[in-house]
């Protein structure tokens, strides 16, 4: 009842005493009340959108009556909090019969910022209880950055975490954030999240000295759900993560490393002040000191002496860079004169150095996520260390152009990650084409892995282009694996597979393909898979997706049917008989040698121009992404002769 009369009261007290806001409408919390009437605003006003910054810390003692969760599961709060360094202390919340409790109870698409739970905050709730949040809801993602939970947390039943009780839906982004407080649950709890909601959430650069008294579900002791994680830290090493020492947390190694072995992250610690005392931790208040390795450095920030020593104080001395094949062997640093582009804007690649260099182009430089290459030779990749094309954060867009050549030995062994091909992550407007990768190609990973792609995102109405592929190499995986693509988990999203095989192996435990593991909205024309392996859907163990559509497919050893897609026998495939079911002039087979019909054959290889155009205008149908000069789509490709226009660059098609 008490409760009940507080709320109506701020309620009724919001004009006379409102929260002093600056210029733009944020809200300027400097006392406990503030933060109070910022509740009611947000969860009984209804605005939810509200943006607020703390001004100084916030001692809650004493307004566990009057204080509500932020944002309710009717109005889940999607504004941006930032709490400057500044810290929320001796809250207590001790809502048993409640679900959604936390400084925030809901959110959906929050940012929450540079903000401490203090070690006197002690929540209590039912259900998706968290020391930050309590419940994440909503189609948006939330963002957790540089925030510190040093409290005590207590859920009476499933989901209790240290920042984020559980994310229902959308996702969640965790970056640069530490747990030195305790969490007890009943089941299903971790300590950074109960549950995570998949590979679209991320953890990285965060530490955990805390502890999880009981609630554990098996061995997801720091999360459950399969995030992508980097970065991370643990006493014990778990789930992935690094291991970091009680010496290592107190004399500055640990800060250093979060910080990415870098004076410039935002984790601070006091080691050698005169006028601080030492911090037992890193911490995120700007107040506190920069940490700095001392003596000499190598170029990433590694010590050479190996009893390093850390301090306030800037003096050390570093190596300079060792490129190699335009890396440096030891940060990999991007040497961005160890190749240009040719006068189409293409990088050209004829070594396993040049491709790994492009890799690491995209990923690192800003800028570069659409670049354009060619490899112009087969290349061998054995023993070269391939990071993949394409990051979460940088997902490629641009072109890759085989030229009817073959990669070989490229191995990926990506245990635990999301995300893992040749492109790793890519979106909208990604293209590969006219190439092929051999039986000697392998790539595993946790979640979402293909030769070609592991994962594609995008934005609603996005198209990607898979055109005059071979995958003959070996799909290692536990869900949503293929021979062409992993997935593309957005269900708006078109994926256009042409002239496309696969006769390699997918291995996994479901939801996997011969082709791909997911595309929503597949447009097929002219492949054939021979579906080898395990993990598959029943009925979808081609391509996984809500409506396929085949023209002129065929599938051995396939349960998946539909129009457009016929079957074959692996005696069909190696006399002759499905390469003559194939558009003409696609494929290549030489009877008695070729064990199937190829794209890429060592004694006439098949780029794209002129049978790849052929195939692309095949049935008379425009291709969508090539026009003449005035802009009007080519109806016959193969006829077409002069320049044509393909995603913005102009091509001279031979007289």
């Amino acid at each position: 009842m008490k409760r009940i009369i507080s709320l109506a009261l701020l309620l009724t007290s919001l004009s006379a005493s409102a929260i002093t806001t600056d210029a733009d409408g944020t809200y300027l919390i400097s006392s406990a009340e503030d933060l109070c009437q910022f509740s009611v605003l947000v969860g009984a006003a209804g605005f939810r959108s509200a943006n607020a910054i703390l001004t100084t810390d916030i001692d809650m003692t004493g307004q566990d009556l009057i204080f509500s969760p932020i944002g309710t599961s009717t109005t889940s709060y999607c504004g941006t909090f930032d709490g400057q360094g500044y810290t929320i202390d001796n809250l207590t919340l001790s809502l048993a019969t409640t679900n959604g409790v936390g400084i925030f109870g809901y959110i959906d698409g929050a940012t929450i910022i540079n903000l401490t739970a203090g070690p006197s905050n002690n929540i209590k709730g039912n259900a998706f209880v968290g020391g930050i949040v309590g419940d994440k809801v909503g189609s948006g993602t939330a963002r957790i950055e540089c925030c510190g939970h040093e409290g005590k947390v207590t859920g009476s039943a499933q989901n209790a975490a240290a920042f984020v009780g559980c994310v229902h839906s959308g996702s969640l982004v965790m970056n640069h954030c530490y747990n030195s407080g305790r969490v007890t649950g009943n089941r299903e709890s971790a300590i950074f999240c109960g549950w995570m909601s998949g590979s679209t959430s991320s953890l990285s650069n965060c530490y955990n000295s805390g502890t999880l008294v009981s609630g554990v579900d098996g061995s997801n002791y720091l999360y459950r759900s399969s995030p992508t994680v980097s970065n991370v830290y643990d006493t014990s090493g778990r789930q992935n993560t690094k291991r970091f020492t009680v010496t290592q947390r107190k004399n500055g190694t640990l800060t250093w490393m979060l910080n990415g072995n870098s004076p410039d992250g935002p984790f601070r610690q006091n080691l050698d002040r005169e006028d601080a005392p030492a911090d037992d931790h890193p911490v995120l208040s700007p107040s506190h000191s920069i940490v700095y390795a001392s003596g000499t450095l190598r170029c990433d920030g590694t010590p050479v002496s190996t009893t390093p020593v850390y301090s306030n104080t800037d003096n050390a001395t570093y190596l300079p860079h060792a490129f190699a094949d335009g890396l440096c062997s030891v940060c990999m640093l991007v040497d961005q004169e160890y190749m240009y582009t040719d006068m189409e804007g293409y990088y050209e690649l004829s070594t396993p150095e040049a491709l790994r260099w492009f890799a690491y182009l995209v990923n690192t430089v800003p800028g570069h996520a659409s670049e354009y290459c060619r490899i112009t030779t087969d290349i061998d990749m054995t023993g070269c260390d391939f990071p993949g094309i394409g990051t979460n954060d940088v997902p490629f867009y641009g072109e890759i152009d085989g030229q009817g050549n073959i990669i070989s030995g490229l191995i990926m062994r990506r245990t635990g990650e999301t995300g893992v091909g040749l492109v790793n992550v890519g979106t909208s407007n990604l293209e590969i084409h006219d190439l092929t990768l051999d039986a000697t190609c392998t790539f595993t990973g946790y979640r979402y892995v293909g030769g070609f792609a592991g994962k594609v995102n995008g934005e609603k109405g996005g198209r990607v282009f898979f055109t005059n592929l071979g995958f003959e190499g070996t799909v290692n995986v536990n869900d949503n694996g293929g021979g062409i693509v992993g997935c593309i988990p957005n269900n708006d999203f078109t994926a256009h597979f042409t002239n496309c095989y696969t006769v390699g192996t997918v291995n996994g435990a479901s939801d996997n393909g011969a082709l791909s593991g997911w595309s929503s909205y597949a447009r097929i024309r002219n492949c054939y898979a021979l579906v080898k392996g395990k993990g598959w859907e029943s009925g979808h163990d081609v391509c996984r997706g809500f409506t396929p559509h085949f023209t002129n497919c065929y599938a051995c050893g396939a349960r998946q049917t539909g129009a457009g897609l016929g079957s074959f026998t692996e005696s069909e495939m190696t006399d002759g008989t499905l390469l003559s079911l194939l558009w003409q002039g696609i494929f290549r087979q030489e009877p008695g040698t070729d064990t199937h019909p190829l794209l890429s054959h060592p004694t006439s290889k098949n780029p794209l121009t002129p049978t790849g155009i052929q195939a692309a205008s095949q049935g008379g149908k425009a291709a969508e992404s090539w026009f003449d000069l005035g802009g009007r789509p080519v109806s016959d490709l193969w006829r077409q002769r002069g320049i044509i226009v393909r995603n913005g660059r102009k091509l001279l098609i031979g007289k």
